[in-house]
């Protein structure tokens, strides 16, 4: 038999339609309309979570996710998206709880070793979160966050190639990212070599227009490397443009 216009399977798919055509407010409204009529079903509660999620409408993100559980506690998504939100509004052990039952499900799960090494990382437990990160891209390869979030975590503490590894391993999944460009740039910088390849990482990373409050890295990091090549007009030029994107970006 065909499937009635207006059952699950069908609104799931059309709703997650909209979704991929990123005609989020579309989806929300046939959703919620569809609900109506729609028997409690937790794969539509689950996908109107995921509407709002993408709205950044956290709360009614929450909601719908719940419900979702309720109706089927063993939803490994929607323990992820949840716990990942948790993560985020500092529900620690809420997130945990749910992050930990998520990978005990499915621990290949998209994002859930990620999610979870962002817990580990609010808890202040850096080795859990690279632990995490590693495992997220061992499971999901093109997760190029992750690594970044790796190459970041080893700058902080100080490991320096670990931090190149993961800034080119991002570059490689991701070469649209522009602050790895930066920080890969930066190492150099530091290390007193490979000015001009410098250079020309930086110079890449704002061809693919950075975030505005990202662009003033780019600009001063330049400022610094025409500096020790003795070019000290374009030196004082990226001062000047550094200067001008941190107001613009509102950034003291």
């Amino acid at each position: 038999m065909d499937k009635k216009p207006d059952d699950t399977f069908t609104v799931i798919n059309i709703a997650n339609a909209y979704i991929r055509l990123n005609e989020l407010e579309k989806a929300k409204k046939f959703v919620l309309t569809k609900l109506e009529i729609l028997s409690p079903d937790s794969q539509v509660y689950f996908v109107q979570g995921n509407i709002f999620y993408f709205l950044k409408d956290y709360e009614n993100a929450v909601f719908y996710y719940k419900k979702c559980l309720k109706l089927n506690p063993q939803s490994v998504s929607a323990c992820n998206a949840l716990g990942g939100i948790y993560v985020t509004q500092e529900k620690l052990e809420e997130a945990e709880e749910l992050l930990q039952k998520a990978m005990e499900i499915n621990p290949r799960l998209q994002s859930v070793n990620y999610n979870y090494a962002q817990l580990m990382e609010a808890k202040g437990d850096m080795e859990g979160s690279i632990k995490a990160y590693k495992q997220e891209l061992e499971y999901i390869p093109h997760n190029f966050r992750a690594a970044f979030n790796l190459s970041r975590l080893y700058r902080v503490s100080e490991r320096v190639a670990e931090e190149q590894v993961y800034l080119e391993k991002t570059i490689e999944i991701n070469p649209n990212f522009p602050l790895s460009y930066f920080y890969l740039a930066r190492i150099f910088l530091n290390r007193g070599e490979k000015y001009n390849e410098a250079v020309s990482l930086i110079d890449k990373g704002i061809e693919l227009k950075p975030k505005k409050e990202d662009l003033p890295l780019g600009y001063f990091l330049l400022a610094d490397l025409y500096n020790r090549m003795g070019d000290y007009a374009k030196s004082a030029e990226y001062v000047r443009k550094g200067k001008a994107a941190s107001e613009a970006a509102k950034i003291r």
